[in-house]
């Protein structure tokens, strides 16, 4: 319930891309951009994830952009815009993991 609130006030307060304009789930079946997807594609969306969670690349992309994203709000922001573009570029990094996590 928090995580919908939190969803619909991003949505329309901030016109911010949510989880939910990219994925619903809707019992057993899954849409992607409003296209449901097969079993099998579904299947290897699951094996993907698999991938992606032992992929050192992967892993290393989302650490050091996270470090830069924070090192630009609280040590390199000079105007608002920079603490804005930084918690942006946070919110995409959380919208990311997020939306790999739900083929667990």
């Amino acid at each position: 319930m928090k995580l919908r609130v939190l969803n619909l006030a991003l949505k329309h307060l901030f016109n911010a891309v949510v989880l939910d304009d990219v994925l619903v789930v809707k019992g057993s079946r899954v849409y992607i951009a409003g296209q449901e997807l097969t079993k099998g594609h579904h299947n290897s969306l699951k094996q993907d994830h698999v991938l992606l969670d032992n992929c050192e690349l992967y892993n290393l992309t989302k650490k050091h952009l996270r470090h830069q994203a924070h090192k630009k709000i609280y040590n390199d922001a000079v105007t608002t815009d920079d603490i804005v573009f930084g918690k942006a570029m946070l919110h995409n990094l959380n919208l990311m993991s997020e939306f790999v996590s739900k083929f667990k």
